[in-house]
C-alpha cells in the first residue's frame, strides 16, 4: 500500500514541477516591468501591483499550482494586470485549464480508483491470512499439551510436584514393586475393544457411586506387574524416571501408555454391520505403513529414525490430568456460583410476574361473575332479556311459516299442471290408439292386397306402419310419465 502511494505522490510531484517550472517561465520575463496602456516598457521598475496577486517568485507559482490540484483555483491570479500582460496571461489560463483537468479529476480519481484496488486486494489476502492463522491456531491447539493458562497454571504445577513426592515415596517405600497411578484420574476413557459388562438392575445409584469411589482410590496405588507385565523390571527406569525422549511412551489423545504399537486390522474390525471400500482400506494401511498406532483410540503417531516422537511424557499426561482438576475447581464451580445468583434473580422476577398475572386474571374472572350474579339478581332486567328473545322466535317462526306456506302453494300449482299435461297425454293416446285400430282393420280387410294388384312390380310393405311405431313410442313415454 505504501509503496502504491509513494508511486502517486512521486507522478503527482513530477506533473506540479512540470506545470510550475512551465508557468514561471512564461510570466517570467514580466517581473518587475511597467507595462503602460499601449503595451510599451520603460524599463525595469518596481511592479505596482500587490505581490499576493502576483507571480513574483517560484514558490508562489507552486502554490498556485498546488491549490489548482485542489480545486481552489483563484482565476483572478491568471488575469492580465500591470506585472502580466494579456498574451501571456491567456497562455497561463490555458495551463490552468489543462492542468485542473488533469490533477483535479484525473490524478484524484486515479488515486481513489488505486485505494479501492488496494482495498479489495488487501481484504482478499486479510482473508486468507485469517483462514490461515486460524487453521494454525487449531492445529497447534490439537498438537500442544492441554495445560491451563496462568494465573492458574500456578497452582497446577504445585499439585503436580506433590504428585512426584508421593510418587517417589511409594516407589521408595515398595522398592519399586508399587507405583502411584494418577492416570486413572483421566476424565475421558476410551476403549473400543472393551466388552460390555451386564448391568446389575438391583444396584442402587449410592452404591455404585461408592463403589466407583473405592475403584478409583484403589487404583492409585497399582502394582507394576499389572501395569506392564513384560517390562516390569524397567517399567519404572523408562517411565517414571526418564525424562528424555526415551520416556514419551503416552498417546496425546487418549492418555494411555502404550507398550507396543497398535495394528490397524483390529480397527477395521470394529466395523461389524458396515461394509468398508477396499481401496480406502488398502490406502489406509499404506498411510499407516511407517507410522504407529494407539492400541486403545487407533491414533496415529510419528516415530521419527533418530528414535523421537510425537507422544507425550508420564508428567505432561500428569499436569493435563491435574491442569482439568484445577480448572474445575477453580474456575468452573465459582463461575457456576457467580452466575447462580443472577439466574436465581431472574428466576424469581418470572415467578413472579407469572403469580401477578395469573391473579389479575383470577381477579379479573372473580369481577366477571360478580357482573353476572348481579344482573342475575335484576328479575325485571330478566323479564325484559326474556320477552326479547321470545319476540325474535315468534318473527322467526312467523317468517319461517310464511315461507313455508309459499312453498307449498307453488307445489300444489305444479301438481294441478302435472294432472292437466296427464290428461292431455290420455286423450293422444286415446287418439293414436284409434288411429292404429283404423290402420290395423284396412291391413285386415285385404287393402294391401288391391294395391299390390295395381302394381305387381312394387315390392311388400316390411314391418308396421311409421304411424304404428311413432304411436307405440309415445305410448312408452306417457306410461314413464304416469308412473312419474
Amino acid at each position: 500500500m505504501m509503496s502504491s502511494l509513494m508511486d502517486f505522490a512521486l507522478i503527482v510531484i513530477i506533473m506540479m514541477g512540470g506545470v510550475s517550472l512551465a508557468l514561471a517561465f512564461i510570466v517570467g520575463p514580466d517581473k518587475g516591468l511597467s507595462i503602460g496602456v499601449d503595451g510599451s516598457t520603460d524599463g525595469y521598475v518596481e511592479c505596482e501591483e500587490d505581490p499576493s496577486k502576483a507571480f513574483t517568485s517560484l514558490a508562489s507559482v507552486s502554490l498556485f499550482v498546488f491549490q489548482i490540484l485542489l480545486g481552489q483555483t483563484e482565476w483572478e491570479l491568471a488575469a492580465s494586470n500591470p506585472c502580466l500582460s494579456s498574451n501571456r496571461s491567456r497562455l497561463v489560463q490555458t495551463y490552468v485549464i489543462f492542468f485542473s483537468v488533469l490533477g483535479s479529476v484525473l490524478l484524484l480519481n486515479l488515486l481513489i480508483a488505486m485505494m479501492a484496488s488496494i482495498y479489495e486486494n488487501r481484504r482478499q489476502v486479510t482473508s486468507k491470512d485469517v483462514n490461515f492463522s486460524r487453521t494454525e491456531e487449531t492445529y497447534q491447539l490439537a498438537h500442544r499439551n492441554a495445560l491451563i493458562s496462568a494465573p492458574f497454571n500456578l497452582p497446577a504445577y504445585a499439585i503436580s510436584i506433590l504428585v512426584e513426592l508421593i510418587t517417589l515415596i511409594v516407589l521408595t517405600c515398595s522398592g519399586g514393586k508399587y507405583v502411584f497411578d494418577i492416570f486413572s484420574l483421566v476424565p475421558v476413557s476410551l476403549n473400543y475393544t472393551k466388552t460390555k459388562k451386564e448391568k446389575d438392575i438391583n444396584e442402587s445409584k449410592l452404591s455404585k457411586s461408592c463403589r466407583n469411589i473405592a475403584r478409583c482410590c484403589c487404583s492409585f496405588i497399582r502394582r507394576v506387574e499389572d501395569i506392564a507385565p513384560d517390562e516390569k523390571d524397567t517399567y519404572v527406569k523408562n517411565v517414571y524416571f526418564n525424562y528424555g525422549d526415551g520416556g514419551r511412551r503416552f498417546c496425546r489423545y487418549c492418555r494411555t501408555m502404550i507398550t507396543k504399537s497398535g495394528d490397524i486390522d483390529d480397527f477395521f474390525e470394529l466395523f461389524i454391520n458396515y461394509r468398508l471400500d477396499e481401496d480406502d482400506v488398502k490406502l489406509m494401511k499404506r498411510l499407516m505403513h511407517h507410522t504407529g498406532v494407539c492400541p486403545k483410540c487407533f491414533r496415529p503417531y510419528k516415530t521419527w529414525s533418530d528414535g523421537t516422537t510425537d507422544r507425550l511424557q508420564r508428567w505432561e499426561i500428569q499436569l493435563e490430568i491435574i491442569s482439568y482438576y484445577v480448572f474445575r475447581i477453580f474456575v468452573h464451580i465459582p463461575m457456576i456460583l457467580i452466575l447462580t445468583l443472577p439466574a436465581l434473580i431472574g428466576g424469581l422476577q418470572s415467578w413472579i410476574s407469572n403469580i401477578t398475572k395469573d391473579s389479575h386474571k383470577i381477579s379479573e374472572d372473580e369481577s366477571e361473575v360478580t357482573k353476572q350474579r348481579n344482573v342475575s339478581s335484576d328479575e325485571h332486567y330478566r323479564s325484559l332479556v326474556q320477552n326479547v328473545i321470545n319476540q325474535e322466535l315468534q318473527q322467526d317462526i312467523d317468517r319461517v311459516s310464511t315461507q313455508i306456506e309459499t312453498l307449498d302453494k307453488k307445489f300444489q300449482g305444479i301438481a294441478g299442471q302435472q294432472l292437466k299435461y296427464s290428461e292431455q297425454l290420455r286423450a293422444i293416446t286415446k287418439m293414436l290408439q284409434s288411429i292404429e285400430e283404423k290402420l290395423d282393420f284396412e291391413h285386415g280387410n285385404g287393402r294391401s292386397d288391391v294395391i299390390m294388384a295395381d302394381d305387381s312390380n312394387s315390392p311388400k310393405p316390411k314391418g308396421k306402419h311409421p304411424i304404428q311405431e311413432a304411436s307405440k313410442h309415445f305410448q312408452d313415454i306417457s306410461q314413464e310419465v304416469f308412473q312419474d
